[in-house]
């Protein structure tokens, strides 16, 4: 369940093992945070040219299990019910901001805890890094940024001036015989 970067690779790894694999996707094509429509709808295509079934604007409802507890079904919003005998979740990551929230430390209104380009939180000695940390309105749960963050936040607490510049959205998708390379503005905004 997930058809980002992360899912897909998932989905490639259990390919390889010979297992069976069915990917659902919320939105109407793989990589939607990535990819504008075109280029999502060609790696839709070239994904099932491999032998990955994709069902895209799936939405799951429930799960089933067996009587010893194992998954033995999925349920989609749209009625389907579809056979597993495992479910892998790859559906990104939210903030775990609720410590902060409780100290009373500014959040986003869609969670994150709001940082300055120096990692600072509103509160005095607080930073935040990482994909808790909302920086420009956006929160990101990729490591590059959380480690440019962390060097940010170290050069901080030894008295330097460094600034966190934004993120470097770009990724790279690692499934064999696919190559799909995503940098810049995807959505022309």
């Amino acid at each position: 369940v997930g058809g980002g970067l992360l899912g897909l690779e998932a989905a490639g790894a259990l390919t390889d093992m010979d297992v069976d694999v069915t990917l659902l996707q919320a939105g109407g094509w793989l990589m939607s945070a990535q990819l504008d429509e075109g280029a999502g709808m060609a790696l839709n295509r070239i994904i099932g040219s491999k032998g990955l079934q994709v069902k895209t604007d799936a939405l799951t409802s429930s799960l089933s299990t067996a009587d010893d507890g194992a998954v033995s079904s999925l349920s989609l919003q749209n009625g389907e019910i579809l056979d597993a005998d495992i479910v892998v979740f790859s559906i990104g990551v939210r903030p775990a901001d609720a410590l902060a929230q409780d100290s009373g430390i500014g959040c986003h209104e869609r969670g994150g805890v709001l940082i300055d380009a120096g990692c600072h939180t509103d509160t005095p000695h607080i930073y935040a890094i990482g994909e808790v940390a909302c920086f420009n309105d956006q929160c990101v749960g990729l490591v590059a940024p959380g480690y440019a963050m962390a060097e940010v936040a170290a050069h901080r607490l030894l008295g330097g001036d460094s600034e966190f510049t934004g993120f470097d959205l770009s990724t790279k998708l690692k499934l064999s015989g696919v190559d799909v390379a995503s940098f810049g503005d995807a959505f022309a905004q």
